[in-house]
């Protein structure tokens, strides 16, 4: 019997080294895969922050963007109005020039009926 527990024995310890050598293969797993996952955290806390960092100057770029085309705009809107201007001034001085060869082609034609009814 005591050759019994001692086959036993020698068979449980061997499948507890068995057991134990496993479980120490999986703890040193355990430990590469939490090194792993550690790294990667800390890339991924990286990369947010440089993704937050670029949302922030295409942001800026983007009010800068807006800021020019606001410029151009009032640019515009002077250059339209003083154009606007310039042909309201140019428009009344052709109506006057066309009033006065007007008179004067009357006056020509007034003076021309008088040469002829002498």
């Amino acid at each position: 019997m005591q050759e019994e527990y001692r086959k036993q024995f020698v068979s449980d310890s061997a499948a507890v080294a068995k057991l134990r050598n496993d479980l120490d293969q999986k703890d040193q797993q355990l430990v590469e895969f939490k090194s792993k996952m550690e790294q990667m955290e800390a890339e991924l806390k990286q990369v947010k922050k440089r993704n937050k960092q670029l949302c922030v100057i295409l942001a800026q770029g983007e009010m800068k963007d807006k800021a020019q085309v606001l410029l151009q705009v009032d640019e515009l809107t002077l250059v339209k109005d003083e154009l606007t201007e310039q042909v309201t001034k140019l428009t009344a001085e052709l109506e006057k020039e066309k009033s006065k060869n007007h008179s004067l082609k009357a006056e020509i034609d007034k003076m021309k009926g008088q040469k002829h009814g002498k």
